[in-house]
């Protein structure tokens, strides 16, 4: 089954540029060409709270509205979902019991 991998790796971020987050534009356009392909799942990996290593990190997430990382991959898993067909496939670091809460209604190979 072809699987959609969206990732973006801190030591590829421009100087100034916020580290392991996905602009969603950008990535919902890979996600639209991935199903165009055949792609069945959009994987959305990254480490544990990049808001907590990065500080540009945290200042996209609140520039853009996101409490936090988990708040920003749920919302681009419905927009995923709801915008291409594809499941998301979420592998977004150590969870809490609430963080995983707050993600599994979104992804659905988690059951």
């Amino acid at each position: 089954m072809p699987l959609l991998h969206l990732r973006h790796r801190p030591r590829q971020a421009a100087p100034g540029r916020a580290r392991d987050v996905h602009v969603a534009r950008r990535g919902l356009d890979i996600a639209r060409r991935g199903a165009a392909l055949g792609c069945k799942e959009a994987l959305i990996t990254l480490g544990d709270k990049p808001e907590d290593r990065w500080p540009e990190a945290r200042e996209w997430l609140d520039a853009h509205g996101y409490d936090d990382t988990i708040a920003y991959v749920r919302a681009m898993a419905i927009r995923i979902l709801e915008e291409t067909g594809l499941l998301p496939h979420l592998n977004p670091g150590v969870l809490s019991w609430t963080d995983f809460q707050r993600l599994k209604p979104v992804a659905p190979p988690w059951g």
